[in-house]
């Protein structure tokens, strides 16, 4: 009897760890040079008026000149999915968010963002979906999906 409960419980611990799935994903290759993603990007006001798709958004990279404006939002994506977003201070500063990116297709980043309290605001944590629509040295154009 006892062999016979041995046997089985050596069969289950076989089987499970057998049928366990690996626990690390395999890696998507992104459908572009990841390291033109490794920048701070800053949204460009004026390019908005040429998508008709409002979750559509164009991006320019740091050091890019814009006209003047009262605030701009912005995005920072870093290796090892360090994902910081950069939103607007009540005094229309920069107001950096901390988060976290991963890929979930070729052309589409899920990003999550800490919830912030600031000078008597505050934001909730917030995730989304980024489909990159074009990046270059210059240019980051997405699509804000939910």
């Amino acid at each position: 009897m006892k062999t016979l409960i041995l046997a089985c419980l050596l069969g289950v611990v076989l089987t499970s760890s057998a049928c366990t799935p690996p626990t690390q994903q395999s890696a998507i290759t992104p459908a572009f040079d990841e390291n033109r993603l490794f920048k701070t990007w800053y949204f460009d006001w004026t390019a908005t008026a040429i998508f008709s798709d409002s979750q559509k958004k164009s991006y320019r990279a740091e050091g890019y000149s814009l006209p003047p404006a009262r605030g701009r939002t912005g995005l920072k994506f870093e290796p090892k999915g360090k994902y910081t977003y950069i939103g607007i201070a009540p005094a229309d500063g920069e107001l950096p968010f901390a988060g976290s990116w991963k890929w979930i297709t070729p052309t589409t980043v899920r990003v999550q963002r800490e919830a912030k309290s600031f000078q008597g605001a505050s934001w909730e944590a917030e995730e989304a979906s980024l489909e990159i629509l074009t990046v270059n040295d210059s240019t980051l154009v997405v699509r804000w999906l939910p």
